[in-house]
């Protein structure tokens, strides 16, 4: 078998290019008010939503991904 090299810092900067695409995507620039009318949530139940949390698990399943 042949040996696998991973390049962690290519891995970790495609999951943070990940993040920083997905927030441009939902920003109020693109796609914000198609994307709340299409998900049926108003602005405070966002609000209401833990952004650690949310973020972190986005983080995380980013890494995997990448």
């Amino acid at each position: 078998m042949e040996n696998l090299y991973i390049n962690h810092l290519a891995v970790f900067v495609c999951a943070i290019l990940n993040l920083a695409l997905g927030a441009l995507w939902y920003s109020p620039v693109l796609f914000y008010k198609g994307w709340l009318a299409e998900t049926k949530l108003t602005e405070e139940q966002l609000a209401k939503q833990n952004p650690t949390k949310t973020y972190g698990l986005a983080f995380l399943f980013s890494l995997i991904i990448s």
